[in-house]
């Protein structure tokens, strides 16, 4: 009878024990997409410079972008800009575009981010009562300094080409100063590290009893 107890026992803490195992492997997968999976949102002001000064006089803008980082190195994004150079003699011209792009990043110090990346869409210009619509791209450079988990502040510069036919509307340079908003760490208040079950050693007895009838 006492050895039939054992048994039981045994059988139930090795249940236990694959329970556990389970769980803990759950929890670490869990950990691991949280941790590696990024959501952040980026203001970006800037000045433009058209490449072409004897057309256009530099001006404004500003860009916002939602970015996507499924690994630390990689992002992937979209981005609504707004410029508005003027032309010589005239008003200024509205230009809009919308994009997505992908961006590769490099973490050479804990708080330091280097960013490179590349875009394409389309935008619409206006300036008087003329309107022109077509495809734009574009690159950026960056660097990122973490001010607290969430919040960082960034410095970049830009090259943006609006075509047209039969030549482009504009090309032009950009640099500015903005802030990058962390959302997973602003949203979530576990820190963004994981664990990884690399082994379970089972500890016998854990809850043993023993019943001498």
């Amino acid at each position: 009878m006492a050895i039939r107890t054992w048994m039981k026992y045994t059988q139930g803490f090795r249940f236990r024990s694959a329970a556990l195992a389970a769980a803990l492997a759950a929890s670490a997968g869990a950990g691991y997409l949280h941790a590696e999976t990024t959501v952040a949102f980026r203001l970006m002001p800037a000045w433009y410079f058209p490449l072409d000064a004897s057309l256009m006089t530099p001006g404004p803008g500003v860009s916002a972008a939602l970015d996507f980082l499924p690994k630390p190195f990689l992002d992937l994004f979209v981005e609504g800009e707004y410029l508005r150079p003027a032309l010589y003699g005239t008003t200024g011209v509205d230009i809009f575009d919308g994009s997505v792009g992908v961006g590769v990043v490099w973490r050479p110090a804990e708080r330091l981010s280097l960013r490179a990346e590349a875009s394409a869409g389309a935008y619409s210009a206006k300036y008087g009562e003329t309107t022109l619509s077509g495809l734009a791209a574009g690159c950026r450079v960056s660097a990122e300094y973490s001010i607290t988990p969430a919040l960082s502040a960034t410095a970049f510069a830009s090259l943006r080409r609006f075509a047209s036919t039969p030549a482009p509307f504009l090309d032009a340079a950009g640099a500015g100063i903005g802030l990058k908003v962390d959302l997973t760490a602003l949203l979530s208040p576990e820190p963004k590290v994981y664990g990884e079950v690399t082994r379970i050693d089972p500890v016998f007895p854990v809850f043993y009893s023993w019943y001498d009838v």
